[in-house]
């Protein structure tokens, strides 16, 4: 699933964000020297689409931050192979259908935690900003 096809799910049925946190990964975000500053006047697909729904983009800098990022693309792609493995999965469609699936994997129930008990303000998504 690409980052635009994932963030339109998201938003289509949570609502629009506030805000989105992340990695300064080339599809969130123009870095003109690598390890640099961004650029938040050149903005990619994906930052001119939350620009449109009014979605503040706050660039990770800070080495924890960088951290958990990484851990948890680790974790995705040490476990992931593995459980896909175990359910007997092997087709990208099954594959969806498993990600997708109210239920966590065995293994990455270890991984969970509880839902901070933050205000989260959503919103409906005008429907002419997929079209």
């Amino acid at each position: 699933m690409t980052v635009m096809a994932g963030r339109k799910q998201v938003i289509e049925s949570q609502g629009v964000f506030c805000a989105l946190y992340s990695d300064r990964g080339s599809h969130f975000w123009l870095t003109p020297k690598a390890g640099g500053k961004i650029d938040p006047h050149r903005l990619t697909q994906v930052g001119r689409a939350l620009r449109e729904l009014g979605v503040q983009m706050i660039p990770a800098y800070s080495p924890p931050a960088r951290g958990r990022s990484e851990r948890n693309f680790g974790t995705w792609q040490g476990r992931l192979p593995q459980e896909l493995r175990l359910g007997g999965i092997h087709s990208l469609e099954a594959a969806h259908r498993f990600l997708r699936a109210p239920t966590s994997p065995s293994s990455m129930l270890a991984f969970k935690c509880r839902q901070p008990s933050v205000a989260v303000r959503l919103c409906a998504a005008p429907a002419a900003i997929w079209t």
